[in-house]
């Protein structure tokens, strides 16, 4: 991080300074007749702000539990949304589990944009330990543009291995 000082001093009057996000000016009125009005010019440099989070882990349930890497993509087509799933698993290859989807669509108003939210439950199984792939899509039920689409988990249903609840 850059750190600019500048120095300044006052004769019974404020030093008045200007600024925006890369440079701040600075004058002194004048004070006096013989003395000369002052100007002082620093040039700011941009910060980099870095910031580390940690989740908690979450522990499994049980020995057939596991954990679903589960990612999105999705986008508007016209009246229709498209979503691309993508899931994965962390120790196991037969599984399959559920996961919900919140789509959020607004419909215009002549107040403005309201926002509709609604939860779309997605069941998803694969056999092998390959990352399974699906695609949906769902209607914007009158909606008139997409604002997102979100994956919520629970984690009792999320991923269930196959191979240990057959020998169970």
């Amino acid at each position: 991080m850059t750190v600019a000082v500048v120095s300044s001093y006052t004769w019974g009057a404020e030093t008045r300074c200007t600024s925006s996000a890369f440079k701040t000016e600075c004058s002194e009125p004048d004070l006096e007749p013989h003395r000369q009005k002052s100007r002082h010019s620093i040039k700011l440099e941009g910060v980099t702000i870095k910031r580390e989070l940690k989740a908690p882990v979450q522990e499994l349930a049980s020995e057939q539990h596991c954990v679903a890497d589960i990612q999105i993509s999705y986008m508007q087509m016209n009246e229709q949304i498209r979503v691309d799933a993508t899931v994965d698993t962390d120790r196991c290859g037969p599984s399959s589990g559920e996961f919900d989807l919140s789509i959020r669509t607004y419909t215009e108003t002549e107040q403005g944009s309201e926002p509709i939210t609604r939860t779309v439950n997605e069941v998803w199984q694969r056999d092998n330990e390959t990352p399974l792939e699906l695609r949906k899509h769902y209607s914007m039920a009158g909606a008139t543009r997409l604002g997102w689409v979100r994956v919520k988990t629970n984690p009792d249903v999320a991923c269930l291995c196959r191979d240990t609840i057959n020998l169970q």
